[in-house]
């Protein structure tokens, strides 16, 4: 008996494919957190006038009693603090940290494939972009485009109005991107008209309106992949 596929809707219009680079196409580690924590907590302290030992300090009390970072920063009366929070992961020096992997290369051809054109939006800077993609060992040349942080912002929507601009004979509905953070890689891009999928979510959080998989992988346990099979014949 073959397993269930995972719906995507309306995954049979989808023409183009975007990923994000962060936590999307390597994983997170302790370390990792670690140094985005450091950013974090550098930002925190020139919202709030102290060290940076000290609003790391303030953020993690904050968030083991409320378990949500949302609700942290509004303790400690920063209402942008989402937008820190994304601007931490995408600047975070984390490159270091990163390890090969041919799986994910794999993965990636795979995909490609079975698109027109797949491409990478990410908020890391191309110089860092490179370094990150050298590491796990996926050629640039894998990408139709690559928008990075010089070219748009994603949390305003900016990176991906070019993505779209990218393709005028398509509708917004032919495009569909993978990431791993709400706001970021799911809401606005929605707001746009974009189809998301979040991946590397081993634990389903309620309220978010997104297909969400457990890793990157996982999507070929979705219709995309029985879709574009299709379409690629």
């Amino acid at each position: 008996m073959h397993e269930k596929l995972i719906e995507i809707p309306g995954v049979r219009s989808v023409e183009t494919v975007g990923l994000d680079l962060d936590h999307t196409l390597y994983p997170r580690s302790e370390k990792m957190d670690m140094a985005i924590a450091e950013c974090l907590g550098r930002k925190i302290a020139g919202h709030l006038g102290v060290t940076g030992k000290q609003a790391t300090y303030m953020f993690r009390d904050a968030y083991s009693r409320l378990e949500s970072s949302t609700k942290a920063f509004c303790e400690l009366g920063i209402s942008d603090g989402d937008k820190l929070l994304d601007a931490a992961v995408d600047e975070a020096d984390v490159t270091q940290f990163i390890e090969p992997s041919p799986e994910t290369v794999e993965f990636l051809k795979d995909l490609s494939s079975r698109v027109i054109s797949m491409d990478l939006i990410t908020g890391s800077t191309m110089a860092s972009t490179r370094e990150k993609l050298k590491k796990i060992g996926i050629p640039l040349d894998l990408f139709g485009w690559i928008i990075g942080a010089e070219d748009g912002r994603k949390i305003d929507g900016g990176a991906y109005k070019l993505w779209l601009s990218k393709y005028l004979c398509l509708r917004p509905e032919n495009f569909l991107y993978f990431g791993d953070r709400p706001s970021v890689d799911a809401e606005v891009p929605q707001s746009l008209g974009i189809k998301a999928v979040l991946v590397n979510n081993p634990k389903i959080e309620d309220g978010i309106s997104v297909v969400q998989l457990p890793s990157l992988f996982d999507i070929k346990k979705t219709t995309l992949w029985q879709a574009q099979n299709v379409l690629s014949q």
